[in-house]
């Protein structure tokens, strides 16, 4: 499958605000501030030129349900083709390392999307090792009345709400503590979808 990113000369696909070396460095710091809980979100991290080019592909990408009764209702996808050309981008990858202060690779990478009665729950068995996620949220037309908002706790009565806003990246260290889950999407949503990517990060410390 032709690459339209590439084919259109290789526009930009990140805000370039944050290629900066001093908003880099700002933001290693605001995200390192907490060793108990990192976390971090960047509005508008994606160009909204290629943006539109991933939900163009978004609407071309087969999904499939994926539900594990009392655990989650979903429908997920592998990643289209210029979600992979922007994985594979050189500033994509400084950007994260840079915040992150240590090199990594991607471990998984999995398009997901919720739709009416979808959700994840908190559950033993869906208890991951501890890892970085980074969601790209790929969602529009959303009001946050809708649910499926993704959730991070520790169990002990600390939450973390991501943000629900389209081109926003978020980077979240569950550590050994923290784990995700994603509220029950209620009717109002109608035949909206509530879309991200979520990465899964090995850390090489």
């Amino acid at each position: 499958m032709t690459c339209e990113y590439l084919s259109r000369g290789g526009l930009e696909m990140i805000n370039h605000s944050y290629l900066e070396s001093s908003t880099l460095s700002e933001l290693s710091s605001h995200f390192n501030s907490d060793p108990e809980f990192r976390t971090l979100s960047l509005a508008q991290f994606l160009d909204p030129e290629f943006y539109s080019i991933l939900q163009k592909e978004l609407k071309n990408t087969i999904f499939e349900r994926d539900n594990r009764p009392i655990m989650y209702r979903r429908e997920t996808a592998e990643p289209g083709t210029e979600i992979l050309s922007l994985l594979s981008n050189s500033d994509f990858g400084t950007i994260l390392n840079q915040i992150l202060g240590h090199d990594f690779s991607i471990e998984k990478s999995t398009l997901m999307r919720y739709g009416v009665s979808d959700y994840q729950i908190l559950h033993d068995n869906l208890v991951e090792s501890p890892g970085v996620d980074v969601i790209i949220d790929l969602t529009d037309d959303w009001n946050d009345d809708f649910g499926g908002y993704v959730v991070y706790t520790d169990g002990d009565g600390e939450f973390l709400t991501l943000s629900q806003k389209g081109r926003m990246l978020s980077i979240v260290d569950r550590g050994t503590s923290y784990h995700r889950f994603v509220k029950y999407v209620n009717h109002y949503a109608e035949n909206r979808w509530r879309t991200f990517l979520i990465l899964t990060l090995k850390v090489e410390i």
